[in-house]
This record gives structure tokens, C-alpha cells and sequence, in this order.
């Protein structure tokens, strides 16, 4: 029986940078994905930002042998939504995958 991979599909995490998001990159990542970890690191309210949340869990997960870039945009807005599209497609030419993790305050924009 063939294990599933993920080889070289591209796979989107919002909210990748922390908690179940990062789960899922960390599952993701050894099974072959591309991975987009986007993450502009509010709090749970929406409150705030961190860039860099998203940004180390991104070199993190390239330390450990896989393909990872860091999205530091927001859910929240619908131009946030394009550029975290537009990261994946000028970094790897497609998206496979969307994992919708991140919903800061009820933002549904994707």
C-alpha cells in the first residue's frame, strides 16, 4: 500500500504559523508539500500583529528539509486574501491546497 504523499503540491496554511496550522505544516512538510505558512500574528481577537511569528515558523520548517515561505498578510480583508494567492503562485506557480485555519474575528475573506 502507497502512503499518501504530497509531493510537490502546494498547500496554503492560514494561521500556519502556531498551534493547528503549524500542526498541519509539520504533518504536511515530510509527506512533500510546498508550504505557504501565512500567519500575520494577531492575537485571537484580532487584535495586534507579529510578522514574525510567520516568519520563523517558515525557517523553521526549511531547517528541517522542506519547502516553506512565510505570508504575513491578513485574512481579514479581501486584499489580504490576494496577496496571500499571489505568494503562493509567485513562489511556487500553483495552489493545491487551502487549509483555512485562521479566523480572526469571524473574517471570512478567502
Amino acid at each position: 500500500m502507497n502512503p499518501l504523499r504530497f509531493d510537490d503540491r502546494v498547500v496554503v496554511i492560514t494561521g500556519g504559523a502556531r498551534g493547528l496550522g503549524r500542526a498541519y505544516a509539520e504533518l504536511l512538510g515530510p509527506l512533500g508539500a510546498k508550504l505557504v505558512i501565512n500567519d500575520n500574528g494577531s492575537a485571537l481577537s484580532g487584535a495586534g500583529s507579529d510578522v514574525g511569528v510567520a516568519v520563523e515558523a517558515a525557517a523553521a520548517l526549511r531547517s528541517s528539509g522542506f519547502e516553506a515561505v512565510a505570508s504575513t498578510d491578513s485574512v481579514a480583508t479581501p486584499e489580504g486574501g490576494k496577496a496571500i494567492i499571489e505568494c503562493a503562485l509567485d513562489t511556487f506557480g500553483r495552489i493545491d491546497v487551502l487549509s483555512y485555519n485562521a479566523d480572526v474575528g469571524g473574517a471570512h475573506q478567502l
